[in-house]
């Protein structure tokens, strides 16, 4: 019997790079969303000093200058926070869209995958088949050679 081929096995193939591909695209978009997290993370800190500064300095004697140095400061700091929390929505997003294309595309090598199998399984059986044929006809042949042997005088 002839060798077992699946005519989709390059396209398996092809599926499983995509997966590896989907996989790092994955993992970067992860990456992304958690630099912008401690990003986030630290303007927030720097916001909680700032404001334990002010409020410390308003226990003394400050300069209107002063006050409004931090006012500006505290502004530019809304301003950082406002954008990275965007930013880290638009990371949050692509991280989702990578999700769901990574599982689309597991999906699909799964599908092709169990596809495969049932393939080879059925080329088993057929080549299981085939053996006891030939096997069943070399016995049947002995046998008949031997009864032939058995009746010549």
């Amino acid at each position: 019997m002839k060798r077992f081929t699946f005519s989709l096995e390059r396209l398996l193939t092809i599926k499983r790079q995509l997966e590896k591909m989907a996989d790092a695209e994955l993992q970067r978009a992860s990456h992304r969303v958690e630099e912008i997290r401690r990003e986030l993370q630290r303007l927030y800190s720097r916001l909680a000093d700032l404001s334990q500064h002010v409020t410390e300095k308003a226990v003394t004697v400050n300069l209107a200058a002063q006050w409004q140095a931090h006012a500006v400061l505290i502004d530019r700091l809304s301003c950082e926070i406002i954008q990275t929390e965007q930013r880290l929505q638009s990371a949050q997003d692509e991280y989702q869209r990578a999700w769901r294309r990574r599982t689309a595309i597991a999906a699909e090598v799964e599908s092709l995958q169990t596809l495969r199998q049932h393939y080879w399984q059925h080329w088993r059986q057929l080549a299981h088949k085939a053996r006891q044929i030939e096997l069943d006809e070399r016995c049947l042949q002995r046998w008949n050679g031997q009864r032939l042997d058995q009746h010549t005088p």
